[in-house]
This record gives structure tokens, sequence and C-alpha cells, in this order.
């Protein structure tokens, strides 16, 4: 007997790969699978005699088929490689035979994919067909906005182009944002970099694509300096190419925006801060930095531009309108330009322009104040304006000797401090001074132009405040607030001359102000005093009453003084002196041992000197007293001391018995006389 199988039923296929109607380039070599499967309709009462084979041909775009290594216009089917499993799963390749090898698809073509079956009864299924595109380009994206390394304010949006030759659907672009430490934005914050979460849905359009983020357009807000963030695009087609890939962007391939919302700064460096000229205001020079030191740098500087206050005595502030010769009592603004020195985007140099101000705009006794305005090239402004504020004085100080006054005699003991007094003239209608800023005092030995001439030991003629030197040197006095002093003088006039009268100095005084006016030694703007030394006291004498006679009063004392000269030269005499002294015989005068104080009219235990009366022309002196006579005591001795005093403040010393200057005295006032009025004399 013979068995057989009456199967009338068709075997059934499916494809699998390809079941997306685009491919990528990725896909480029996947084997095409599905599966396979014989049936029956009503198994209960129908059989099915097994798969015998799956075929599949494979049509391009232009309708050739698939010969297991080419493409040719002869149809084609290939027997896939299929298991023994029921249904079966088949791929191709492998082929059977084996030998076969996939197309390699062509980028922007279509193909066709045919499937069938047969099985051992030779029913032939019916063709299924599944027709998809290989789409081997991924997109080209570009970033228009912003062009890389360049400069913003604010981040608003982020914008480009992109291209697709074959347009799936499903088309994305993706931004990422870099900051300069490395970080990626996520949408709240910058963070370590994750594919998942760091590239930033754009919003497509026709052929361009924008992105926006609020939130990281608030977190560039918050920098202290400028900085650099790079954005990255992203294009993914409907595919699945990818023209970047998910790993993290590599820094320096974006597109960087440098975000500076940052003003620059300015600063003046002439005229300087508080100080005086006397003239040469021009050029006013300064330096502007736009963050030159920030990484990245500031934008850079578009202008400096300068106004010029004029401020006098009461305050009236006038403003500078770049013509004059008048400055209007209206703010002017910022309206003086400056040229700019140096590289952009580095600290950068001003400079007034003299066509709009200049040193003779600048006038003689007035405060100025010059403030500077920067503005970079993003339009932003220093908040905070440089300003720098000077006195302009073209006008010299004077200075005046005080002590010692000209043509005046000194000695060694009375000369130890100089002084005078100085003043800056005021020059209307501004009325404002630089301020002195020194007084500077010269002495020179000039003995050598006296007569008779004396010596200049070693040549060393000039006093530095501690010694004395050849060539000319002054010496920095104490400023006060309208004088001033010196206390560094020579202790020592005399220097080793065994006859020092005579020996003549000059004293030379000049100020200096603020502003650099000052006079000059030895003559231009200086005060001079010429003093002369004197170390020989005057003598006095006593002609009334004379020594060692009685006296009826004191009431008057005379007598004559005089400045003998040396070396044809004498301070003369200043003021002479008288001291009473009561001895102590043991008389029972009260006041023994005291000296008559004529102010006071009364006795003190210290030697008192008395002033007298002196005429110079004469020579002669006289002390005058209307109470004196009332102080002695009758019989009493009384010493009396004349001492002169020249004008160098040398002083006789105190006289010994039998001196001119000495007198030693009784007083016996006359006795007391009476007379008989009645009866008269002789008469009866």
């Amino acid at each position: 007997p013979v068995s057989f199988k009456y199967d009338v039923n068709k075997p059934s296929t499916t494809i699998a790969v390809p079941g997306q109607p685009f491919y990528p380039l990725s896909w480029q070599g996947t084997p095409l699978s599905g599966t396979a499967l014989d049936w029956a309709v009503y198994p209960a009462t129908e059989t099915k005699s097994g798969l015998s084979k799956v075929e599949i041909a494979i049509r391009n775009g232009i309708g050739d088929y698939w010969q297991g290594g080419s493409f040719n216009p002869a149809p084609a089917y290939r027997v896939v490689s299929t298991t023994t499993l029921d249904p079966a799963s088949w791929t191709y390749p492998p082929s059977n035979p084996a030998g076969d090898t996939l197309p390699t698809w062509t980028d922007d073509e279509s193909y066709t994919v045919d499937l069938r079956s047969t099985d051992k009864s030779l029913n032939v299924e019916n063709l299924v067909t599944y027709v998809f595109k290989f789409d081997a380009q991924a997109p080209t994206t570009t970033i228009k906005t912003p062009a890389d390394q360049s400069y913003a304010s604010a981040f608003t949006l982020s914008s480009g182009t992109y291209s697709e030759q074959t347009s799936a659907p499903g088309m994305q672009i993706l931004v990422a944002v870099r900051e300069p430490l490395g970080s990626f934005w996520n949408g709240a914050a910058f963070v370590s970099y994750s594919a998942a979460t760091c590239w930033r849905p754009a919003t497509i359009h026709v052929s361009s694509w924008t992105f926006t983020d609020a939130a990281l357009a608030a977190a560039l807000t918050l920098n202290s300096v400028p900085r650099t963030y790079e954005f990255f695009v992203r294009g993914i087609d409907g595919a699945g190419n990818d023209n970047r890939g998910a790993a993290q962007p590599t820094a320096g391939t974006g597109s960087g925006l440098r975000v500076d919302y940052f003003p620059p700064i300015s600063g003046f460096t002439f005229p300087a801060n508080n100080t005086a000229l006397s003239g040469g205001v021009g050029p006013i020079t300064g330096t502007a930095d736009d963050q030159a030191g920030s990484s990245p740098k500031g934008v850079g500087l578009k202008e400096v531009f300068i106004k010029a206050v004029q401020i006098d005595s009461v305050g009236t502030r006038r403003y500078w309108d770049g013509v004059g010769p008048v400055w209007p009592l209206i703010d002017q603004g910022f309206n003086l330009p400056t040229t700019l020195g140096g590289a952009p985007q580095t600290v950068q140099t001003f400079q007034s322009q003299p066509a709009s101000i200049d040193d003779q705009n600048f006038v003689d006794g007035y405060r100025y104040e010059v403030i500077a305005r920067a503005e970079d090239l993003l339009g932003f402004r220093d908040p905070v304006y440089s300003t720098t504020t000077f006195v302009v004085d073209r006008s010299t100080p004077s200075a005046a000797l005080l002590t010692p006054v000209n043509a005046a005699y000194l000695s060694t003991a009375t000369f130890v401090l100089s002084s005078g007094t100085f003043s800056e003239p005021l020059v209307p209608p501004g009325n404002i001074a630089a301020g002195l800023s020194e007084i500077r005092v010269q002495i020179e030995d000039i003995s050598d132009l006296a007569v008779p001439a004396h010596v200049i030991p070693g040549g060393l003629r000039f006093w530095n405040g501690t010694a004395w030197q050849g060539t000319a040197i002054s010496t920095t006095a104490a400023v006060h607030t309208s004088s001033w002093t010196l206390t560094a003088l020579p202790p020592d006039w005399i220097r080793l001359d065994s006859s020092p009268n005579g020996r003549q100095y000059a004293v030379r005084v000049f100020g200096t102000d603020l502003a650099g006016n000052t006079g000059i030694f030895p003559n231009y703007q200086v005060s001079r005093a010429t003093i002369t030394f004197d170390g020989t006291p005057p003598a006095s004498s006593i002609t009334t009453p004379p020594d060692g006679l009685d006296t009826t009063s004191l009431a008057s004392i005379t007598g004559l003084a005089a400045d003998v000269l040396v070396n044809s030269s004498s301070a003369g005499v200043r003021a002479v002196y008288v001291s009473v002294f009561a001895e102590n015989t043991g008389n029972g005068d009260p006041f023994a041992g005291l000296y008559y104080n004529a102010a006071g009219d009364n006795w003190l235990p210290g030697v008192t000197w008395n002033p007298t009366s002196f005429v110079p022309a004469s020579g002669e002196w006289q002390f005058n007293s209307a109470t004196i006579n009332a102080n002695l005591f009758v019989g009493s001795y009384y010493v009396i001391n004349s001492s002169a005093v020249d004008r160098a403040g040398n002083a006789s010393p105190l006289p010994a018995a039998s001196e001119p200057a000495y007198s030693r005295v009784r007083f016996l006032p006359p006795p007391s006389v009476t007379a008989i009025s009645s009866p008269v004399s002789l008469q009866f």
C-alpha cells in the first residue's frame, strides 16, 4: 500500500526584518529574518505536509533582483535558511545553498522584499511583500546663534539650520550647553554630563531650529565675571541616524557664547586725585578696563568720555562746554571725547583731546573735577564714575621772617628759634589756593663779606640743619596754620673765631605750595635777613648817687651805658636795669637782705632788676621812683647795681664793688627843720 498526505493549504510566512519603513546606516549588514508555517485550516480533519522551502526576492529601486551577490533584471528568488521548528524561523543570509550575501544598501533608495514559502505538497504561498527605504545620511545641523565666540549680555535663544535629504518622521534636534568648568545644563542646573538629561530638545521648523530655556537664561544672570558657554547641536533623523552621537561633546567643537553684562571701569593717571598743579594740566590721561583679566575677557571698550567741572571758593560749579572761554553753569554731561590707546580687550589708556579741552582752559585759582565714563561694545557703562580732583594754582606763596629781623644782632645764647609767617595769593574770582607744601630756610655764613672780613672755616658756609657744609643747602621748617618755625639752628655762631664780633649771616626763606610754585635761593620770591654776631656785653656806670657817699634820696638814680665797638661792630644798648639791695647791718632795717621791686613797690628776696629810661643818642639812663624813699630805712646802706643789655641779648654781669656800675650809699635824709613864728624875733 501507498500512504500519502493530501494537503491543499498553502503555507504562510511573515517578515520581521525589515519591519520599519526607514533604516539607518547602522542597519547596514543586518540579516533579514522572519517566520514560516505550514498549517491546516481544519486540524481535526486535515493534515499538513510540512515546509519545503522559503524563498526571498529583493528588488532595488529600479526593479532589479538580487542574485545573491549583485542586482540583475532577471527575476530571482533566493532560498533562505530555515530552522526545523514548527513554526520555523528563517534568516537571509545564509542562503540554501550557502554563498549569498546581503546587498550593500544604497542611501535614499527604496527596496522591496518579496517572500513566499512552498510546502511539501507543492502548495506555493501568495507573495508577502514589504517595502522600506534605506537612509544612510544623518541630518546636517548648524548653529547660527550664537556665532562662535560672540558676546552677548544675556542668553535669549540658540538657533540654526538643518537639512535632511530623506525625511522620515520622528526628526529630533537636541542642544547641549557646557559651562567653563565642564558641567552641562540639565534644564535646572549645571551638572555632570548625562546623555539622557543634558541634550535638551529644540523646536524644529521647516529648515531651521530654535532653542530657548528661561531657566538657563536666569542662571546666566548670576555670574560675577564674564563667562563662556559652549553650545552643541545634535540631529537625529527618523531613521535613527545621529550626526553627533550620545557621547559627551568635546570642548571646542561647539559654538561659544561669551556672556558679558559687566560694565567697564575707568580711572585717572593724570592729574592725580587731590593734587595741585601750576600748569600742564593737559592732556588728561587714565586707563579703562573691561574685565581684561578675566576669562573670557570682557567684550572690550567702545569709548571713554569725560566732563570737566570748575569750582570756586564758595562751591559754585561750572561745566566746560568744549568751546569757552566761560564755563557755563549748566551741566554739559559727558561731552568731551578721548582717544583710546592700546590693544582691544586689554587695559587701555585714554587721553583727552586738545581740540575739546587743554591746559589753557584751566584758569588759576579754581578747584577742578574731571569725571570719566567708560562704555563697552555691548553698551554697558561704568555705574560709578571715576573722578580726579585738583587745584590749578600758578601763584607763588610768600614767606616772611619775624625772627630774626633784618639787621638784627645775635649771640649764641639768644638765637635759638627762627620763625615767620607765610601767605598764599588768592586769585579772584576763584580764590582757591593750592595750599602750602613746605618752608625752606637757608642760613649762610657771609662773614667773609663783613668789614673787617672774617674767615669761613674750611669754606663751609651753609648750614644743613646739623652741620656746616660747602655747597648750598637749606632746611625744612615746621609749618603751622599761618606761620613757621625752625629750631635746628647752629648751636655756635662763633665758629672758632677768636674775635667773633661782627661775623655776619644771611637767613633766607621761601615757600613752596602743593602746585610746585616756589621761590628759588638766593633771591627769587625770597625773604632775607642779615644778622651780625655780637658776643660782648655792653658796659654801664652809675653817676648818681656816687659810690661811698650818703644820699638823701634814691628817687632818681642816673648813669651812662654804651656798647663798645669790637671789630667795628656793636649791637648797641637796648636797655639798662637797676637793682637796689638793702644791706643787713643790724640796725633794725625791716627790709635788710631784700631787693626793691619798683613794679610792686615792695621788697623781694631775689635779685630784682628794675627798668630805666634809656636815651641811645646820649647814652644816659635814669631810674625814677616816687615811692622808693618811703621804703628806705634811715641810716641803712644800699647797694645799687646797673646792668645794660644790648640788642644781641648780651647782658653786663653783676658788678663788683668799686666797678663803675656799683654804688654803695647810706640813706640819710635831711633833719627836720623847725621855726618860731610868734613872737617874732627882736620885736617888741
